[in-house]
């Protein structure tokens, strides 16, 4: 080995780690440099960024995120990475060469990747949004993940993957809805908000405890069952084959024993416009029925209703909804525009996001009525 070099590849992302394209140089000319990704976990820039794009005042002594919290979730990804992602048939996700477990105090954290080829794998842009197959793909990933975990002889992971971050862990950003909501309706036609704004703002009081709520009490209810999550699925955190289509997925630092419809709500609601993720809520009878399949074809037998599965999705929908009002301008601020883009592109995609959102806002006053009313009663 000659050299080693390091160029850090974050861009923009790096809001709990670094990343590095690695690249080793040999002392034998003949042999090709070997490229590859270092994956380091530090505070990174979220507290910039989010002072960055925030008008919300906030209290001096809160953070976006503490650095314990930064510790347990690099930890968990090595745990994941180590423990659990070889055995999974079916699974598309970033080769991993080998991980450290993070001591703080003691010894850095590191993650060593395989280096993704842009010209074969790209990201979606943001503003651009998941198509319907691509969405398939990635719910595909999630039937792959959730009936792998289900049917496990050994369950002893459930209390191996608690949950790793609550809502209360991130309760800065909350100060951030207000603000953003009141732009986000001067970009809408008042139809679209002006019956249920006072909803809205009733479940906003009732944010903390409905996020308690998804992790704590409707995974463990007795008609009801954990599931693995792999939660973040925003899409920095996918990368698509330019070839076969498939989809792989990056990041499990927040895999945890959770809700059936965390995921779903989560990557429909921050990653799909309205269209798309109303007709992806329709193929659900598909998706529980193929789920339903894959965990009898390995000997067992979901014992979650269809309904119950329903109630669970639109449950999480409610606190996916209230945080993507929170943290969009944060993707703004992580994600650029399209080359190419012509004159005034970006203010009509922001017109876009900014119906969507309140589209999903509007979907989770409904489900509050169906399962939650009391949320829908201003907490003082």
């Amino acid at each position: 080995m000659f050299q080693i070099d390091n160029i850090d590849i974050s861009d923009k992302k790096g809001l709990n780690s670094k990343v590095y394209k690695t690249t080793i140089t040999f002392d034998d000319i003949h042999n090709v440099p070997y490229v590859c990704i270092l994956k380091i976990p530090e505070m990174g820039d979220f507290k910039a960024l989010t002072d960055k794009v925030s008008n919300a005042e906030i209290s001096s002594g809160e953070e976006p995120m503490d650095l314990n919290t930064v510790v347990k979730m690099h930890n968990r990804e090595v745990l994941f990475l180590e423990q659990y992602s070889s055995d999974i048939k079916g699974l598309n996700f970033i080769q991993c060469f080998g991980t450290k477990e993070w001591k703080f105090g003691k010894e850095e954290g590191a993650i060593l990747m395989e280096y993704i080829d842009n010209e074969r794998f790209y990201h979606v842009n943001f503003f651009e949004m998941l198509t319907a197959e691509q969405a398939h793909a990635i719910m595909d990933q999630i039937i792959i993940l959730q009936s792998h975990f289900y049917t496990l002889p050994d369950q002893s992971w459930k209390e191996k993957l608690p949950t790793v971050f609550t809502v209360n862990d991130f309760a800065m950003v909350k100060h951030y809805f207000l603000p953003n909501f009141e732009n986000y309706k001067k970009l809408t036609d008042p139809k679209v908000w002006k019956d249920t704004e006072t909803d809205i703002l009733a479940l906003l009081s009732h944010y903390s405890e409905a996020g308690t709520y998804i992790d704590t009490t409707l995974p463990y209810q007795k008609d009801n069952e954990c599931v693995f999550v792999k939660c973040d699925l925003g899409l920095n955190n996918f990368f698509f084959d330019k070839r076969s289509k498939d989809v792989a997925l990056l990041d499990f630092q927040g895999a945890h024993c959770g809700s059936i419809g965390h995921d779903l709500a989560d990557f429909l609601v921050t990653n799909c416009s309205l269209e798309t993720r109303k007709s992806l809520e329709k193929a659900f009878p598909q998706f529980y029925e193929k789920l339903k399949n894959e965990i009898e074809s390995k000997g067992c037998s979901l014992k979650i209703s269809y309904e119950k599965f329903i109630e669970n999705y639109e449950v999480n929908l409610i606190v996916r909804a209230l945080t993507k009002c929170m943290i969009l301008e944060l993707y703004y601020a992580l994600n650029d525009p399209p080359q190419g883009s012509v004159d005034g592109y970006l203010d009509e995609k922001k017109k876009d996001q900014a119906f969507y959102m309140i589209s999903a806002l509007n979907d989770a006053v409904e489900a509050a009525r169906k399962y939650k009313p009391e949320w829908l009663i201003m907490k003082e």
